[in-house]
């Protein structure tokens, strides 16, 4: 992978290991896990402990969890957690209202994630089951999701997710309507009889924290209607957060 320096990614695949194994894990597994050789993890291992990301376990010698060296950093991303969980209730209330298949997405490192999603009432639209994940260099969602990006960076991703010629000139319209409408659309999907629109989430300070996605029926839909209607559903995440963490920190 190019512009990636090897140690520092082994060392958060490390951690990303580890928060998924709960009761810890030995250094051997850690290094057969991770393919890399026994003096290359303890050095990462060492490295973690002296910042207290990750400390010796009770379960036996040699193994390893996370410590609570990590949750200032959790605690600095509860802000974007309100916004979130915020987003979850009104891509909720737009399904039940509107009648429309909903999905909130966000990113972690070159993949997408469903966070949450919402299904209207009556016949079935599928927008991907919760927790599921795939390349950020994909669809409406990947766009919004990365439409605030540099374009060096851009092209590192790009790179990194082996995109070809065809999907950057699709982000590459994606983008420009994001820039001049506030949205993305791609009108067929292949194999589904479906169109997706995206927005993207913005904090406070425009940094975008998450995409909303509307799943319609393909062709039975007013663009002139729903643009704005998605638009102001992302809008809204970052009002209604506001006032909530307003009266948290009231109380």
């Amino acid at each position: 992978m190019k512009n990636v320096v090897p140690a520092v990614y082994k060392a958060i695949e490390l951690v990303e290991i580890l928060a998924q194994t709960p009761n810890g894990m030995s250094r051997n597994e850690l290094a057969e896990k991770l393919g890399i050789s026994k003096t290359t993890t303890y050095r990462i291992i060492n490295t973690l402990c002296m910042h207290k990301w990750i400390e010796k376990s009770d379960i036996g010698y040699g193994y390893y969890q996370l410590s609570s060296g990590l949750l200032p950093i959790a605690m600095n991303l509860h802000e974007e957690m309100i916004e979130l969980d915020t987003a979850r209730d009104i891509i909720k209330n737009i399904a039940e209202k509107e009648h429309i298949a909903c999905k909130l997405s966000i990113r972690y490192g070159l993949e997408q994630y469903v966070l949450a999603r919402a299904e209207p009432p009556g016949p079935f639209i599928t927008t991907g089951k919760e927790g599921y994940g795939f390349t950020i260099a994909e669809g409406t969602s990947g766009a919004c999701l990365l439409c605030g990006e540099k374009t060096s960076d851009l092209e590192a991703i790009y790179s990194a997710c082996n995109v070809t010629k065809e999907v950057r000139e699709e982000f590459d319209e994606y983008f420009s309507q994001i820039k001049k409408r506030g949205f993305c659309l791609r009108p067929k999907i292949a194999g589904w009889p479906i169109s997706a629109m995206s927005a993207p989430v913005y904090d406070p300070n425009h940094k975008v924290v998450a995409a909303i996605t509307f799943i319609l029926p393909q062709g039975s839909y007013d663009e002139g209607i729903i643009g704005p209607k998605l638009i102001s559903c992302a809008l809204q995440c970052v009002h209604r957060s506001s006032n909530k963490k307003e009266k948290i920190n009231e109380n």
